[in-house]
């Protein structure tokens, strides 16, 4: 996100977008293979895990071109960094 934010040069956004792709699959595959590891009930786990990863696509998206109309199209930028930092620091308070 700080990639994005702070160069205007597009080949630094097509490599910002590269990362954050790369990350992504990596973070998809393994909430996957760690939410189905070891349950019993796998079909509904992985129903479960593709419901939320739908609702999120839904969400964010509806969220991101909401803050873009409404604040200017780095918006949904700024929304997206500070919301991975509060996940960073509430998951470092939990312990996990």
């Amino acid at each position: 996100m700080l990639l994005i934010l702070g160069f205007t040069s597009l080949w630094v956004f097509i490599a910002a977008a590269g990362i954050i792709g790369i990350a992504e699959g990596f973070i998809y595959a393994s909430h996957l293979f760690y939410n189905v590891s070891g349950a019993k009930s796998r079909n509904g786990l992985m129903a479960l895990h593709e419901f939320l990863l739908s609702a999120g696509f839904v969400i964010g998206s509806l969220t991101g071109g909401h803050l873009s109309d409404s604040f200017g199209r780095y918006m949904p930028y700024w929304f997206g960094l500070f919301a991975v930092l509060g996940a960073m620091i509430l998951q470092g308070a939990c312990g996990r």
